[in-house]
């Protein structure tokens, strides 16, 4: 899973697509579908390419990439550009925003059963 935290001004994206790609020189945009209301959102990869080592890419992007976007949970997928735009990659991301925003829901005990609120 991958967590943006609205308080840090970059965000680290640690993704296994060099294994995957199947052109010679990909170019990636990770789609984001939020899981409550399903809107779609795209963010281009190319400019946040930080380094490539054995078993992982490393991208870093600015936290204002993701701005528009309602806090909660997204599905995501990573596509390379090209004949296909084939999905390489695909989880799940959480954006978060400031500590004072974040509600914990914790049970409340009874004898038969337990309650959220």
């Amino acid at each position: 899973m991958i967590l943006i935290d609205r308080d840090k001004q970059k965000q680290d994206l640690v993704l296994t697509l060099t294994e995957k790609t199947t052109v010679s020189e990909p170019e990636y945009f990770l789609h984001l579908i939020n899981d409550a209301d399903r809107s779609e959102f795209n963010i281009d990869l190319n400019d946040a390419f930080v380094s490539t080592n054995s078993r992982y890419d490393h991208y870093s992007l600015d936290t204002s990439n993701f701005s528009e976007m309602p806090d909660g949970y997204y599905t995501y997928l990573v596509h390379q550009i090209g004949i296909d735009s084939a999905a390489v990659e695909s989880g799940k991301l959480l954006i978060k925003g400031s500590a004072d925003d974040v509600q914990i829901i914790t049970p409340i005990r009874t004898e038969e059963y337990l309650i959220y609120k």
